[in-house]
């Protein structure tokens, strides 16, 4: 008579992962408005984006990138009486122009 045992171990895995971002922007507006009812509008909008992320388990790192960029919108904006007659009709924005560049980026494994 022959007698055996083995045991294997429990196999266990965990991953986490966490990330946060912000964003600012501080736009600039060009506007005429002709009989205070509508008018054309620029906008210039410079903005910043901060993300960092996490990560443990089959790889523990951590990283971050800072990115800045430049839009440029225009369109017509409708104001006052003619707002209010129409309902609060919205003004027409069309973005024209975007660019953005990365300022910083990393990735520290631990």
């Amino acid at each position: 008579m022959s007698y055996s045992a083995n045991y294997s171990g429990v196999y266990f895995e965990a991953n986490a992962k966490i990330g946060a971002e912000a964003t600012g922007k501080l736009p600039f507006t060009l506007a005429a408005c002709v009989y205070y009812v509508a008018g054309p509008f620029l906008r210039l909008t410079p903005w910043v984006k901060g993300q960092t992320s996490a990560s443990v388990g089959t790889q523990n790192q951590a990283g971050y990138s800072l990115t800045g960029g430049l839009t440029a919108s225009g369109g017509v904006q409708m104001s006052g009486w003619f707002k209010n007659l129409c309902d609060s009709i919205p003004s027409v924005e069309y973005t024209f122009w975007e660019k953005s560049w990365t300022l910083a980026s990393g990735t520290y494994r631990f």
